[in-house]
């Protein structure tokens, strides 16, 4: 969820949970910076353009995160029912 919280709040760093917005320019913590700081320039490196080019809701990113987190026990309740 933090990369669509953050696709949606148009946020320059990282929405945590709780609303927190990490913004790696401002921050001073050093040890959150060390590890945020490469997650925000890999989610607005990849997913978030990914995300303004489909115009994705908040029901069709949860509908595909449940996609692709159950997709495993999807293929093996078709293989036991093929049984």
């Amino acid at each position: 969820m933090i990369a669509f919280w953050t696709y949606e709040r148009r946020c320059d760093g990282l929405v945590l949970g709780g609303g927190f917005c990490f913004d790696p320019t401002k921050n001073k913590e050093k040890v959150l910076a060390n590890y945020l700081t490469p997650l925000a320039d890999i989610i607005h490196t990849h997913v978030i353009p990914t995300f303004r080019r489909i115009s994705v809701t908040r029901e069709e990113y949860l509908l595909l995160k449940l996609v692709i987190f159950f997709e495993g026990e999807l293929i093996w309740l078709v293989k036991m029912a093929a049984l």
